[in-house]
C-alpha cells in the first residue's frame, strides 16, 4: 500500500511515525532507519525523508551535527535513490541555511544518474526560489567546473527564480553566451530565455515580447 493510498489521518500519523524513528536514529548515532525511508520504493516515503531531515535542521540545533554527519553517510551511498533522497534534504536545509549545504551539494555534481542530476536541478529550485543570492553565487562558480550535463541542469534549477527576477539570471546567462558554450548549455539558455522573455526587467522601458 502507498502513501496516497491512506487516508489523510493515517498519512499525518506515518509521516509522524517516520519523525520519531529518525530523531531517535539520530540520537543513538545511527542511520538505519533513515537509509531505509531514504531508500523506500514509495517516493513520497522518501519525500517525507527529506523533509523531516531538513525541517529537524532548520529547527533544531541539537540535531545538526548528527544530521550533517548522516548526510555525509548517505551522499555516499550506491544506491541512487538513497542520493537523491539526500540531494532533496540539502535542498531542504538550503532554503534556509545554504552556507551549510555548499560544499556537501558540490560532491553531486560528478553523480552519473539522471534520477540524482534532476534531484540537484529540483534542488536548486526550492533553494533559488527562497535564498538566491548564496545559490546564484554557488552556481556560478560550479558551472565553470562541472560538465555539460551538469552545467545544462544547474541553470534549469536557477529558472525558476529567473522566472519571477529575470535580472539576476540574465548577467549569468550573458556571461556563460560569452564563454561559448556547448550545444547543450545553448539548448538550456534559449529555453529559460524563453521563459523569462515576457517578464519586465528593472530598468527596461518596454514590456518583453
Amino acid at each position: 500500500m502507498g502513501y496516497y493510498d491512506l487516508s489523510p489521518i493515517q498519512r499525518k500519523q506515518l509521516y509522524e511515525q517516520m519523525q520519531n524513528n529518525i530523531i531517535r536514529n539520530l540520537k543513538e548515532n545511527k542511520a538505519d532507519i533513515i537509509m531505509s525511508h531514504a531508500s523506500d520504493p514509495d517516493t513520497y516515503i522518501r519525500k517525507n525523508c527529506s523533509l523531516i531531515l531538513g525541517r529537524l535542521y532548520n529547527d533544531d540545533e541539537g540535531l545538526r551535527k548528527p544530521i550533517s554527519e548522516v548526510i555525509d553517510k548517505l551522499s555516499v551511498s550506491e544506491n541512487e535513490k538513497i542520493r537523491l533522497t539526500t540531494v532533496y534534504a540539502l535542498g531542504e536545509i538550503g532554503k534556509n541555511n545554504f552556507r551549510a549545504v555548499e560544499q556537501k551539494l558540490e560532491k553531486f555534481l560528478t553523480d552519473s544518474h539522471h534520477s540524482v542530476k534532476n534531484a540537484l536541478t529540483g534542488a536548486l529550485k526550492q533553494m533559488g526560489e527562497k535564498n538566491p543570492e548564496p545559490v546564484f553565487h554557488w552556481a556560478k562558480k560550479a558551472m565553470n567546473s562541472c560538465n555539460p550535463d551538469m552545467r545544462k541542469r544547474i541553470l534549469h534549477g536557477l529558472e525558476l527564480r529567473g522566472r519571477s527576477h529575470p535580472e539576476e539570471l540574465l548577467p549569468i546567462l550573458k556571461n556563460i553566451i560569452q564563454g561559448n558554450p556547448d550545444k547543450k548549455t545553448r539548448g538550456m539558455i534559449v529555453h529559460i530565455i524563453g521563459q523569462i522573455s515576457y517578464k519586465r526587467v528593472p530598468g527596461d522601458s518596454a514590456q518583453r515580447a
